[in-house]
């Protein structure tokens, strides 16, 4: 390769690394911002609040304290509780054979259903059973 050609494919390059790098960062802070999200402590209040949601609108298929009545139903114990923006696209706009609830439910109802969730996860009544 020439001197002249060298010069031509260096800022391709170039611009390709600068470009892995910003989609590497970009990636990392959203994968920083969700896992924050996922750490934050809940109040007490909001978690009661979405144990009263859970069981007037989810309990029916999930099961008390998210253990799952059968297969047919997503075992909530399971569900990544970094994933925030999933769990509520599900609830508000319904999967599957769930019915859509976005309707239903208000966005302070909807982030207090996800800290009843996560919560309960934590416990060891909520903790997914070894396979």
């Amino acid at each position: 390769m020439t001197a002249e050609q060298r010069a031509q494919t260096w800022p391709a390059w170039i611009t390709g690394s600068l470009t892995a790098m910003l989609l590497i960062t970009a990636s990392a802070v959203q994968s920083t911002d969700i896992e924050a999200q996922a750490a934050q402590e809940f109040s007490p209040q909001q978690i009661a609040l979405g144990d009263q949601l859970y069981r007037q609108f989810c309990q029916r298929c999930h099961g008390s304290e998210l253990r799952n009545s059968g297969a047919s139903t997503f075992d909530l114990r399971t569900f990544p509780a970094q994933e925030y923006n999933r769990f509520i696209e599900s609830v508000s706009e319904g999967l599957d054979s769930m019915p859509p609830h976005g309707d239903i439910l208000t966005e302070e109802e909807l982030d207090a259903l996800y800290a009843y969730v996560v919560d309960t996860q934590q416990k060891p009544h909520g903790a997914a059973i070894p396979r």
